[in-house]
């Protein structure tokens, strides 16, 4: 059994390239896995959830999910700059 990496907030962010505000509305909705205490002002996440959630993530666009909806927002962004 592999042993467990704990990663700090900001490993967490580089990996996943979302801001932290989006990162925590995401957990709040339970998007993504919640993070576990290792100090008393200081929270990590385990490195396996992290990789499964971008996995999870990588499942999904492979399977088209969401593409509609990226479509329609790029097609809106592209007509309004006329």
């Amino acid at each position: 059994m592999t042993p467990l990496r704990v990663l700090p907030t900001n490993v967490v962010l580089d990996r996943i390239c979302i801001s932290k505000t989006q990162m925590y509305r995401l957990i709040n909705s339970g998007e993504f896995p919640k993070p576990i205490p290792i100090g008393l002002q200081r929270v990590g996440f385990i490195e396996d959830e992290v990789n499964a959630w971008i996995e999870q993530r990588m499942r999904m666009r492979d399977e088209g999910v969401g593409a509609e909806m990226r479509r329609a927002r790029g097609v809106r962004g592209f007509g309004g700059r006329r």
